[in-house]
């Protein structure tokens, strides 16, 4: 992110991120066990989670302000209708978007 904190004023970042959450616990989100396993064997690991309620306060911190952030269950719906409620899994995964002051 410090890379874009120089960037000129408006200009919108978008980027996705994993809930901290998942970190510590996966059984805290459906199938978030078998992904950490997947990604231990890969040698991929997951290294970093953001608190979503700290995200505006951590972007601030690079000249960011937050325009939006989502979970899986709002996107879905947002972009699949109905039929999202038939997907489950990967809430931890989110969505969000800066814009640089």
């Amino acid at each position: 992110f410090r890379y874009f904190q120089g960037f000129p004023p408006g200009t919108r970042i978008i980027f996705n991120y994993v809930d901290k959450k998942v970190l510590e616990d996966p059984r805290t989100f459906y199938g978030a066990a078998n992904v950490e396993r997947l990604l231990k064997k890969i040698e991929e690991p997951w290294n970093v989670g953001l608190d979503p309620s700290y995200l505006p306060h951590f972007l601030a911190d690079y000249n960011m302000e937050l325009v939006f952030d989502e979970g899986a269950t709002a996107y879905r719906q947002r972009y699949f209708g109905e039929g999202a409620g038939k997907m489950k899994g990967y809430e931890f995964y989110r969505v969000a978007m800066a814009v640089v002051r």
